[in-house]
Parts: structure tokens; sequence; C-alpha cells
């Protein structure tokens, strides 16, 4: 379960729960959790979507300076 994100606790907290009453509880944790990994992962495709542009322009071979450097440069 630590694979798919659950902190120790929260992972100490399942395993605490009685699996033939606590549905309610076990729920809540898993949306909870896929919630927080949604959230993730818009971020994590936020961040690649100009990395990306920046790794194809780079790569394309035209004249002038490298965009992935020029980026890092304080104006």
């Amino acid at each position: 379960m630590q694979a798919a994100g659950f902190k120790l606790d929260e992972i100490s907290e399942l395993l605490a729960l009685d699996a033939t009453q606590d549905f309610s509880r076990a729920r809540e944790l898993a949306q909870s959790r896929l919630a927080a990994l949604d959230a993730n992962i818009a971020g994590m495709m936020s961040a690649r979507q100009p990395l990306a542009r920046l790794a194809d322009e780079c790569g394309s071979g035209s004249a002038g300076a490298c965009p992935i450097l020029t980026a890092f440069e304080v104006p």
C-alpha cells in the first residue's frame, strides 16, 4: 500500500481497521489518497509541458542559444 502513496500512519490506520465493519473509513482514506495523487499528477503535467517544449526547441537544430539554458538566465 505504500506504493500507492499512503503514508506510514495511514497504513497503520488501515491495518487497524476491521475488514468487515470499517468500510466507510477505508474508503475515505482511499479517496483522500486518490485526490492527493490526482493533484500531484496535475502538477507534474503542468511542469512537464513547458520542459517538453524547451527540449523540443533545443533539439531542433536551429541557430541561436539553447532555450533550456537560457531559461535559467537571470534577466
